[in-house]
């Protein structure tokens, strides 16, 4: 099977999965991959129609006979566009027509080749979505194929609203052949939990229940969430085919079995497939860890599971298989009252020896580390005060807080939409004049000299930890940028900066700290102060890098 066969036959999959069954068929060459496919499966019915124009309006015809989704498939060229009559018409109507149009590679758009013209978007605002599949080549190239599939077609506006959608697929060739493949494509699907399928709600639970393994991880959540999501979390943490992991920024009080999962999973990369979940059920938003990421991905059996309000379903762990999208409160409450303990499940308890053990080794570690940004998260998470609002920085602030413990009362903020370092400061001081509590902006260097403006007439209960390490010490973590030339100047950008006159500009009571036996004083008067302050703690450049990769070093020793 060559790459167009295999990407119509991608197609044909999810026409049947999402019940597809009638489907006109304008004859044409660069459509032969799909008409081959269509008729190879003999899963639909298929008729002919020359005249574009007319084939549009016959399956206009039949959606609405049978009350079901019509396909339409045509060549590349002006072909597409006799479709949009009809699709006009089917908008207006609420009827769902899916039209699948042939296309020539890109390269040759607007090239004097024949019958090749910008047919992407070409049906404009009368379709619902408009997607562009191209053959793969690799195997995220194929995920691609079949995560946009499973969002045109679950989209509110098909799925509900009863509006077209429009695949533009390019075809290579050679474009004939007698390709075979039996491999069973799982898509996704999407329930919109306002008004909740219940028969598949008790379907999801029942499996769930007879499960032996089952992981759930919990990304950003605002402080309301949280408290919402741990009420029913607690539910299950004791179940034993239950494993709730999440980050700091999920604001989770106590439902989750660990919220330092970088630290958790050290050790365990290599043997990994036995803590791999058979579901995974992925709760909030940004993932931090790219550990957890990697290794989640790279199980292409688990039943994946999102649960959100944000509209659109992430695919972040390749292979998304459930969207339930609606309010998270209601949709968590559906499923858990049904949740079920399998005791002869043993995923809890080898979920819960590494987790202690990474714990142990975590706390042996720090009775020994030196001075550096590490020591300074760590002195941070038992200095701070109760009921403090925490601001995160990202690069490497972010992923130095999520190896650390904080109390209940304080509530954690980040910019992970994007995880950019613009607008960090500006951000910090919106929501500090926004509210009473006191907030804390825990910010690096860079961040906090790129967005200096930012502080202009900040509130007095805006406090800034500023770590200030010489530059963009992201870089020296990571692998790869430090074998960099001139890595110095244009990557990790370092420089002799300090904040001291900035911050007195801006208003800010200033101090600073570069030695750890100052640090816990420092930290104690930067939190009494009643005025608006900036503590700049200096660390070493070249240390910091190397003690932090030294603790992962450590909890490796299990």
């Amino acid at each position: 099977m060559n790459i167009s066969q295999e990407l119509a036959y991608y197609i044909s999959e999810a026409l049947q999965f999402y019940g597809i069954q009638d489907i006109v068929i304008s004859p044409g060459s660069r459509n032969a991959p799909l008409v081959n496919q269509f008729i190879r499966s003999q899963k639909f019915n298929c008729s002919s129609c020359t005249d574009e124009r007319s084939a549009g309006f016959k399956a206009l015809g039949i959606a609405l006979a049978t009350n079901k989704p019509v396909a339409l498939t045509c060549t590349s060229g002006t072909a597409l566009l006799n479709y949009a009559p009809a699709i006009c018409e089917a908008y207006y109507q609420g009827v769902p027509i899916v039209v699948i149009s042939a296309d020539r590679p890109s390269e040759w758009i607007d090239q004097g080749d024949g019958q090749t013209i910008r047919q992407i978007n070409a049906l404009g605002s009368y379709v619902a979505k408009s997607i562009q599949l191209n053959p793969a080549k690799t195997e995220d190239a194929r995920w691609l194929i079949k995560r946009s599939l499973g969002e045109v077609f679950c989209c509110p506006e098909f799925a509900e609203q009863k509006r077209p959608i429009h695949i533009n697929c390019s075809f290579e060739e050679p474009l004939y052949g007698d390709g075979n493949r039996d491999e069973k494509i799982r898509f996704r699907e999407v329930l919109n939990t306002h008004s909740i399928d219940e028969t598949k709600l008790a379907e999801l639970t029942n499996n769930l229940n007879n499960a032996s393994k089952v992981l759930w991880i919990v990304g950003q959540l605002d402080e309301q969430s949280g408290k919402e999501v741990s009420t029913y979390l607690s539910k299950v943490k004791s179940f034993a085919q239950h494993l709730i992991i999440s980050e700091t920024t999920s604001n989770l009080i106590s439902a989750c079995d660990s919220p330092c999962i970088d630290r958790s999973i050290v050790g365990i990369e290599d043997n990994f497939e036995e803590f791999q979940p058979e579901y995974l059920i992925h709760l909030g938003g940004a993932i931090v860890s790219k550990k957890i990421k990697h290794l989640l991905r790279s199980n292409k059996d688990k039943y994946t599971i999102r649960i959100h309000n944000t509209g659109y379903d992430e695919d972040t762990f390749k292979g998304l298989n459930l969207g339930l999208n609606g309010q998270v409160s209601k949709t968590l409450s559906g499923i858990t009252e049904k949740l079920q303990d399998n005791p002869k499940s043993e995923y809890r308890k080898l979920w819960t020896r590494q987790i202690a053990s990474s714990v142990e080794l975590h706390h042996k570690y720090l009775n020994s580390a030196p001075y550096s940004d590490f020591k300074v998260f760590e002195l941070l998470s038992k200095n701070l005060p109760e009921n403090y609002k925490v601001f995160w920085g990202n690069s490497s602030v972010i992923r130095y807080a999520q190896l650390f413990t904080y109390q209940a009362s304080n509530k954690h903020l980040a910019n992970r939409g994007t995880s950019g370092i613009e607008g960090l400061n500006s951000t910090a001081n919106g929501y500090a004049s926004s509210c009473s509590d006191p907030l804390l902006l825990v910010t690096g260097d860079v961040s906090f000299f790129y967005d200096i403006n930012g502080l202009e007439n900040a509130t007095e209960n805006l406090k800034i930890l500023l770590i200030n390490n010489g530059g963009g010490n992201i870089f020296r973590i990571i692998n790869g940028p430090d074998s960099m030339e001139q890595f110095e100047t244009f990557l990790e950008t370092h420089h002799n900066k300090n904040a001291a006159l900035l911050s007195k500009h801006f208003g800010f009571e200033y101090m600073d700290c570069d030695k750890q036996e100052n640090l816990e004083s420092c930290l104690t008067n930067f939190f009494k102060s009643s005025n608006k302050t900036v503590l700049e703690v200096f660390t070493p450049r070249l240390d910091n890098p190397e003690i932090l990769k030294a603790y992962f070093r450590s909890l490796k020793q299990q």
